[in-house]
């Protein structure tokens, strides 16, 4: 007996990894993730807890968010944000393209709400970017491509705010979100949610 449940949980434990390995998340632009996103924040990871869903089928984490800004969506203090995997007891599931947030990690957020109410990243990891302080406490967000860099910049065109550096790289955080903000009223300017 104690044998066939050992061998259903690792059959179980490889369909989830080889599903997990097979998610495919087609690449989205800044401003595609500003426009596909009703709810961006700026916050820092306060806790976390793993658990099974409902039925059972998988292992996902629901993240707690100190919301220190709100960029597009109703104003909140904290947000909960459910990520596919993590680990309850013995089990642990990894999903590929869905990092770990640990406590105390500063991120950008770009958020989406599931028919059944549960918060995610848009676009798993693409719809998170780190925000970083260096020895000399100042903050960057890291993670930009060039292409979102241009997204930027030309929102900012657009609104009148002086541009980013076109370079990728690490962008500090205020240019960031002044650059965000811009972009998230130019979708919105042209009929994004």
């Amino acid at each position: 007996m104690h044998l066939r449940r050992f061998f259903t949980i690792v059959l179980f434990l490889a369909a989830a990894a080889g599903s997990a390995r097979a998610t495919e998340v087609a690449e989205r632009s800044l401003r595609q993730l500003a426009a596909d996103a009703p709810t961006i924040v700026h916050g820092t990871v306060v806790g976390s807890q793993s658990h099974w869903t409902e039925n059972h089928s998988l292992i996902v984490t629901d993240v707690r968010v100190h919301v220190e800004d709100v960029l597009k969506g109703d104003p909140v203090s904290e947000v909960v944000v459910t990520q596919p995997g993590g680990a309850v007891g013995a089990i642990r599931v990894e999903a590929d393209g869905a990092a770990a947030f640990r406590v105390g990690d500063e991120a950008i957020l770009f958020l989406d709400r599931s028919p059944r109410g549960v918060t995610h990243v848009v676009g798993l990891m693409q719809g998170r970017f780190d925000v970083v302080t260096d020895a000399h406490g100042r903050k960057s967000v890291r993670g930009l491509t060039v292409e979102s860099l241009g997204n930027l910049r030309s929102s900012m065109a657009r609104m009148g705010s002086a541009p980013i550096a076109a370079q990728a790289g690490p962008v500090p955080l205020d240019r960031f979100l002044g650059g965000l903000r811009d972009l998230v009223r130019d979708v919105t300017n042209q009929g994004g949610r």
